[in-house]
């Protein structure tokens, strides 16, 4: 067996703490992907949501437009003006 030489404490602490930081950066990698994740289903979620606001405002339009026929709303006055 060669010959052990031991390391410098302050080699050894440099060691240790470099080891922790890249403990410490692997946990937080996690966490973002955590996050990451948590964000895409978010995401997913709206984008469900804004399909039914899409499909219930042209739904809302055909109904409209079958009862007042074609134009434009105004609903800060709550009336409909005909297309001439």
């Amino acid at each position: 067996m060669s010959k052990q030489i031991p390391l410098k404490e302050e080699y050894v602490d440099q060691l240790l703490n470099l080891d922790k930081a890249k403990k410490n950066l692997t946990e937080e990698l996690g966490k973002i992907g955590l996050q990451e994740l948590l964000i895409e289903k978010r995401r997913d979620k709206a984008e469900s949501y804004l399909d039914q606001i899409t499909n219930e405002e042209a739904r809302l339009s055909k109904v409209l437009n079958e009862e007042y026929g074609p134009g434009a709303l105004d609903l800060n006055n709550k009336v409909f003006i005909p297309k001439e």
